[in-house]
């Protein structure tokens, strides 16, 4: 009876925390977009669909929400790919023996082991236009003082950078491990 239901138990923790962090805010959120909430008088009252219909019929809410979808679709289209092909192209070099290679390896991989509020404040610092290591640098060679978040490019760029930073390092194992695993006598066959 117990071999039964063991599988179940093994898993039981990480379904259980999963619902707690995942599955039960999204359904919170979901229940309380049926409702209209003003903090100012701690009134709630349930309005159905309203705010849906609010949202996609008012001119200035669907402007804004097919911008924030563009938006969204652009910094997915830009950090997947900068992640993959940063992750793919590291992988590739670390596929190769050379001297200090584990050590590099190291080094590489330790953004993934960052908290995501340690990366943020390190590239608010950054990318800090007053005392920044990017504004320094650039006002050396320009004279000139940089703003990076000045404009959409800059912007968009930044945050890329940031995200494929972080980000690059898991997918590296991943490609690694399948570069390592095919047998040195295939290259060579294939030379």
């Amino acid at each position: 009876y117990r071999r039964k239901y063991f599988g179940g138990l093994l898993v039981a923790p990480a379904i259980a925390v999963l619902f707690v962090m995942n599955i039960f805010p999204l359904l919170w959120s979901l229940g309380l977009s049926f409702f209209a909430y003003q903090s100012n008088q701690q009134t709630i009252r349930f309005v159905g669909l309203a705010n849906y219909t609010k949202a996609l019929t008012n001119d200035l809410a669907a402007t804004a929400n097919w911008n924030a979808l563009v938006n969204t679709a652009m910094f997915v289209v830009f950090t997947v790919a900068a992640q993959m092909v940063v992750g793919f192209l590291l992988a590739m070099l670390f596929a190769k023996q050379f001297p200090l290679r584990k050590y590099l390896l190291i080094l590489v991989l330790t953004p993934m082991m960052l908290s995501v509020v340690a990366s943020g404040v390190f590239f608010s610092y950054y990318y800090d236009p007053t005392f920044g290591i990017l504004s320094y640098f650039v006002n050396e060679i320009t004279g000139g003082q940089f703003i990076l978040m000045d404009n959409k490019v800059g912007a968009v760029a930044g945050i890329v950078f940031c995200d494929a930073w972080v980000w690059s390092p898991p997918g590296i194992p991943l490609v690694l491990a399948g570069l390592v695993s095919v047998p040195k006598y295939l290259y060579e066959a294939a030379a």
